[in-house]
């Protein structure tokens, strides 16, 4: 959404809800919209009515606009991992959600209020700050020798293309492991699992922050040579990932008999490339 297309998104929501707060009063709009109290918190990022806010694990600002008429005051559970500017102010105001990453695999959570003198006018807002460990759903491209299972060769085959693919990560004897799934209408459906394990870093790169994830695995060739008939498509082979989160996007490249660096062997190695959200 551009900064114009959010503009008036806001300009709809803050002249709704003055609207909602004149209904809601026993004379007529006319007369007590100066006087009305109302107070609502709208998602910069979407325009709507917040009634929870999650937040990605890669932390980072978001901005809420507290429409109101009257003088109010944030209070929460201060923690080391959030920050709220500004707790206090009168009519409509800018509120930045400020967080850190989280790096453990555990979610956190705080509840916020909004008062105006010493009556609640939002209560308990929840405030989750998620951690990485997620189901993400996406489609996926393959560069393979092989062709029954090929994406992007060409001309390419209608049984594979879009190839719809579930990701999951999660934590195991204190190991991230990343589980690939994706199915292939060949002569016999075939369903491709890879499974990874391996270690989640924290990096910033142009003042964002993202996770990145490299893991090892193996993949037996076998069952997939049997269903193409192809004898040389066999074996049990190393594979290799590295994925790249960032927000709820999940991207990564795969490859299943790389070379001794974890590279792309031409005519040898399969490159699997990944995109989904959670």
């Amino acid at each position: 959404m551009n900064y114009q297309t959010q503009k008036i998104t806001k300009i709809k929501w803050i002249t709704v809800c003055l609207s909602i707060a004149c209904i809601f009063q026993m004379s007529s709009c006319k007369e007590e919209s100066i006087d009305a109290a109302y107070f609502v918190l709208v998602d910069d990022n979407n325009g709507t009515y917040v009634r929870d806010i999650s937040i990605y694990p890669n932390g980072g600002v978001r901005t809420f606009t507290l429409v109101s008429n009257r003088d109010w005051e944030i209070s929460y559970d201060e923690m080391p991992w959030i920050e709220i500017s500004p707790t206090s102010g009168h009519g409509v105001s800018t509120i930045s959600i400020t967080t850190t990453p989280n790096e453990s695999l555990d979610e956190d959570s705080i509840y916020v209020s909004i008062k105006n003198n010493t009556l609640l006018v939002i209560d308990k807002l929840k405030v989750k700050r998620r951690n990485y460990l997620a189901t993400y759903k996406g489609n996926i491209s393959v560069s393979s020798p092989i062709e029954g299972i090929c994406t992007t060769c060409s001309p390419p085959s209608s049984n594979v293309t879009d190839i719809a693919a579930i990701s999951v990560l999660d934590s195991v004897n204190n190991k991230i492991t990343l589980n690939f799934s994706a199915t292939f209408r060949l002569s016999k459906s075939f369903t491709m699992d890879l499974k990874f394990e391996g270690n989640m870093q924290t990096v910033t790169e142009n003042q964002e922050v993202k996770f990145v994830y490299r893991g090892v695995g193996t993949f037996d060739l076998t069952p997939l040579g049997e269903i193409i008939n192809d004898p040389s498509v066999s074996g049990v082979k190393n594979t290799v990932i590295e994925a790249e989160l960032k927000g709820g996007l999940l991207t990564f490249q795969a490859v299943i008999d790389p070379g001794a660096d974890g590279s792309v062997t031409q005519n040898v190695s399969t490159l699997i490339t990944f995109e989904g959200n959670r």
